[in-house]
């Protein structure tokens, strides 16, 4: 009997082969995943995650996903490179807007008993701003 099975080589998501700004999108857009599980606010034993204070959380959870779809995936789309980043650009901004208008809604009291997620959040969309900027520059 002859192997008749065709192996899909070149079909996978090869994360060596990605450059490295690709990478590290995944890896800041899945810390901004995980900073929205994170507590936001921190009372009394009592904490609350990005995702339980309603509102603009659950955009910004699904803009982070998005993007770690759209990075992987882009390419899959039959969409050129530079319309992939400038879509992905598009959304780092639509979710840092979010999230400023989030922190303005967070009352005074609140910003001394801040939890880890508020940081985590914070710096990867950051860093996300800074790398679509162009102010980071990756190989």
């Amino acid at each position: 009997m002859e192997n008749t099975e065709q192996t899909n080589k070149g079909q996978g998501l090869d994360f060596k082969s990605m450059d490295t700004k690709t990478k590290a999108v995944l890896i800041i857009a899945a810390a901004g995943i995980v900073g929205c599980l994170l507590p936001l606010v921190s009372v009394m034993g009592y904490s609350v995650s990005l995702l339980d204070a309603g509102g603009l959380g659950i955009v910004i959870f699904i803009g982070f996903i998005y993007l770690i779809a759209s990075t992987l995936f882009g390419d899959k789309m039959n969409m050129p490179a530079e319309q992939v980043a400038k879509i992905n650009k598009g959304a780092i901004i639509g979710i840092s807007v979010l999230w400023v208008i989030d922190i303005i809604r967070i009352p005074g009291f609140a910003f001394g008993m801040l939890g880890i997620g508020f940081y985590v959040v914070t710096i990867a969309l950051g860093l996300l701003v800074l790398l679509y900027l162009d102010v980071i520059k990756l190989k």
